[in-house]
């Protein structure tokens, strides 16, 4: 249970992060047709499964914005302290 915790921080932080990233932005709140904003929660999901499939995703220029290894990174991150801390 602690896990699925630990992946949905990083996958929190991952919609986090690309939305407000300035390689990226954008992502799932955008300018729609009357100039406001607007929730796109398909483009976050369209990202997350690309991201993991698209080998330039894969490469080292761009593994900030892939989520496997995003998510992965920060699960180990917050595994490490959890164990270090018990």
């Amino acid at each position: 249970m602690e896990d699925l915790g630990y992946i949905g921080c990083g996958t929190i932080a991952y919609a986090l992060y690309v939305q407000f990233s300035p390689k990226m932005g954008n992502v799932w709140i955008r300018p729609n047709s009357e100039g406001g904003k607007s929730f796109v929660f398909n483009s976050l999901i369209h990202l997350m499964k690309e991201s993991s499939i698209r080998k330039e995703f894969w490469k080292l220029k761009n593994l900030d914005m892939n989520y496997t290894f995003f998510t992965f990174t920060i699960w180990s991150g917050m595994k490490g302290i959890s164990y270090m801390m018990s």
